[in-house]
């Protein structure tokens, strides 16, 4: 919500806890969350950070199987060119 609202520290912020939460749980990130930290990155001239989230949200869609949906065995190869480009 709050990248909505161009607060890009408080969505750091944000996706930083989401991805903390997924860690401490024992779940892979969530590649859409790691590339919306990306764009918050890029928005607060991070440019460096927000390319490590990119190449890791592309990584993460490559690798991801039946993500979101849970019946599906295809990897999620849109989101991996999404996140690469």
């Amino acid at each position: 919500a709050y990248e909505g609202l161009y607060a890009w520290p408080l969505a750091l912020v944000d996706y930083d806890a989401t991805l903390a939460l997924a860690a401490d749980g024992g779940f892979l990130p969530d590649p859409y969350i790691v590339n919306a930290r990306g764009n918050v990155r890029a928005s607060m001239d991070d440019w460096a950070g927000a390319r490590e989230d990119y190449r890791e949200s592309a990584r993460l869609f490559q690798g991801s199987k039946g993500f979101r949906s849970g019946a599906s065995t295809t990897q999620r190869l849109d989101g991996a060119v999404y996140a690469a480009s």
